[in-house]
């Protein structure tokens, strides 16, 4: 791939209650992809989608990090908003130097996510069920596949913003 881009996905318990804190919340299997050929970053994230086998999946490319609670925090989201076809959180953007330049991300709103970046998809925890409804990275949107993909799961359902910065973009 032209960045190396892994997939994680969670299996969760088969209730749809939010787990208590002592619940396991998730089994994090994390799944990094290639193959002996060179992908384009649409390429290589529609390879990620075919691997996914949980409820939920997400993206984290290979410089960019997380912090610990990351996955675990976008699932307790998940199950307090099962109506939202993603959950989403602040990204912090950081400098050269690893320090903290900015967040960002913004509410969940249709009409701005048309116009401009709303939020970084790798802050991002998507339903399984959007794979199902034909979502997919298109190639020919070199550049901004990412956000096209987003827009094809708002096309569909709901986003929803919480109140977290777990996300980390260099």
């Amino acid at each position: 791939a032209e960045r190396s881009t892994g997939t994680f996905r969670c299996s969760t318990p088969s209730t749809r209650s939010a787990p208590s804190a002592a619940t396991t919340i998730c089994t994090l299997d994390i799944r990094s992809r290639g193959t002996t050929r060179r992908l384009d970053r649409a390429a290589a994230a529609n390879l990620g989608l075919e691997s996914v086998t949980g409820e939920y999946f997400g993206y984290l490319d290979d410089d960019d990090s997380c912090t610990p609670e990351h996955v675990s925090t976008l699932v307790q989201a998940a199950f307090a908003h099962p109506e939202a076809l993603a959950v989403y959180g602040h990204a912090r953007w950081l400098g050269p130097d690893g320090r903290l330049e900015r967040l960002h991300g913004l509410p969940f709103n249709r009409a701005l996510l048309y116009h401009g970046p709303i939020m970084c998809w790798q802050a991002a925890l998507f339903r399984s069920s959007v794979i199902a409804l034909g979502c997919r990275f298109r190639g020919e949107l070199d550049g901004i596949e990412d956000r096209d993909f987003v827009a094809q799961v708002a096309d569909r359902g709901d986003l929803v913003m919480i109140d977290a910065a777990t996300f980390c973009f260099r």
